[in-house]
């Protein structure tokens, strides 16, 4: 028997060349070329147990044994934790389904089981997660030549929903938010974490800044002496002035670097994934101060939103306010500022 390792672009592939006629080839989807290895011992043992003259023969392999075969195979090539989810999710469709060939397997199977798991009370997104490990049990059943056809291909999945709509801070949240980054309850870490995130927050709220922009300021950007930040905007790439408020003026001036980024630890350092990554952690930490005070849910872009709606309330045109979040059209600002009941009913009342 021989079999190889090449690779091909970003992956390796598995190449066995036991049987000239037929030469079994597949990606391996790993740029790993230990788990390459781990993944060629297992196809070669696969190969050794399916003689050619049985390949040549249409064969018939039940659904609860081939996915427990398959299950074997990925705790052998996978990590164990993900592994252990692709399982759990197998286990619901094998709950359900009935033991039966894999040939015979249609499309109307697979939406029976959708509708079954839609009816448990399952959300959209937990149902396409497993209806993906369900199509890769026949995708590599088909390979193995149990299955003529995949039946999940055919089968529409139910959408996820869409997130919740960006909803803007008032000016009493805000007021709440920043009064607990300094309570007195906090432990060291917890201090520590709040002293470098309550300037950038601020910086978020007075602003109306987005979030990538802010972890990107370096000490350039921010001239005190004018009172104003200028910095190239990263979605549109234009050059954008911003006036500081003195509240603001006040709070960055003790940690304005000489050189370097203004919020050292949370600056991405030209990296995608770290910004990503901050903002995330970001979010998270508002998370937990929002549902630590009892307020609705909201998030980053909820400052910029606010900042917007805010100035709204304070009579500034739609014009300044289109200058000031540096939008290229007045519609886009026009998304942002949002009904407010209590301005339209004092409006009426002078009438």
């Amino acid at each position: 028997m021989k079999s190889t390792l090449r690779k091909r672009g970003k992956y390796w592939h598995y190449d066995n060349n036991r049987y000239a006629r037929n030469r079994f080839r597949v990606s391996l989807h790993t740029a790993s070329h230990e788990k390459a290895a781990r993944i060629q011992r297992v196809l070669d043992q696969q190969q050794l147990s399916n003689p050619w003259d049985e390949r040549l023969l249409p064969r018939e392999e039940y659904l609860h044994a081939y996915a427990a075969q398959y299950i074997d195979h990925l705790y052998a090539v996978k990590s164990e934790p993900w592994a252990s989810r692709q399982r759990q999710s197998m286990h619901h469709f094998l709950e359900w389904s009935p033991d039966r060939p894999l040939r015979e397997f249609q499309p109307s199977d697979i939406e029976t089981y959708i509708k079954v798991r839609i009816n448990a009370g399952a959300s959209p997104r937990t149902i396409r997660a497993e209806a993906q490990v369900v199509r890769r049990l026949f995708t590599r059943a088909i390979r193995d030549g149990f299955a003529a056809s995949n039946p999940t291909d055919q089968v529409d999945l139910p959408s996820i929903k869409t997130t919740r709509p960006i909803r803007p801070f008032t000016r009493e949240e805000v007021g709440i938010i920043f009064q607990d980054h300094f309570r007195e309850e906090m432990t060291p870490r917890e201090k520590v974490a709040a002293a470098t995130r309550h300037p950038l927050l601020a910086t978020l709220w007075f602003t109306g800044l987005r979030v990538s922009d802010v972890i990107t300021l370096d000490a350039g950007d921010v001239r005190l002496g004018q009172k104003a930040i200028v910095k190239q905007i990263k979605k549109t790439g234009q050059m954008l002035r911003v006036p500081l408020a003195d509240a603001l003026v006040g709070i960055l001036a003790p940690i304005i670097p000489k050189a370097g980024p203004v919020f050292p630890k949370y600056h991405p350092g030209g990296s995608d994934r770290r910004r990503v990554g901050v903002e995330r952690n970001l979010n998270h930490q508002l998370q937990a101060i929002l549902k630590r005070n009892g307020l609705q849910h909201g998030s980053l872009h909820s400052f910029r939103h606010g900042f917007n709606q805010r100035l709204f309330e304070l009579g500034l045109q739609l014009g300044d306010r289109q200058v000031l979040l540096g939008h290229s059209a007045g519609g886009t600002t026009r998304i942002y500022t949002h009904p407010n009941e209590d301005l339209a009913r004092d409006y009426l009342n002078r009438l």
